[in-house]
């Protein structure tokens, strides 16, 4: 049995070899900066998180005990408000 082995040889032209290598080299630098980027905003994204969490919580918490406060004032009873599931306690 006998195998034939062809070689194709395609030759381009310099100048679209240098174009082609030219477009690699500028695509893979953007692909570069495009991460570069996308990690500074995930970092700016957290920090943010976190800053805000820091302002807003302690906030929250004593809007939580106003109310807490007010409905007792209100009613004569202490009333546990609980925001998130929004259930009503009464002791």
């Amino acid at each position: 049995m006998s195998h034939t082995l062809f070689i194709l040889i395609i030759i381009f032209p310099k100048q679209e070899v240098d174009s082609v290598e030219q477009r690699l080299t500028m695509s893979k630098f953007e692909l570069a900066e495009l991460r570069k980027i996308h990690e500074e905003l995930m970092l700016a994204i957290n920090t943010t998180k976190k800053e805000n969490k820091a302002i807003v919580e302690p906030a929250l918490e004593k809007i939580r005990q106003q109310v807490c406060l007010s409905v007792f004032l209100s009613v004569g009873c202490l009333i546990t408000v609980s925001i998130y599931n929004r259930t009503i306690r009464y002791t």
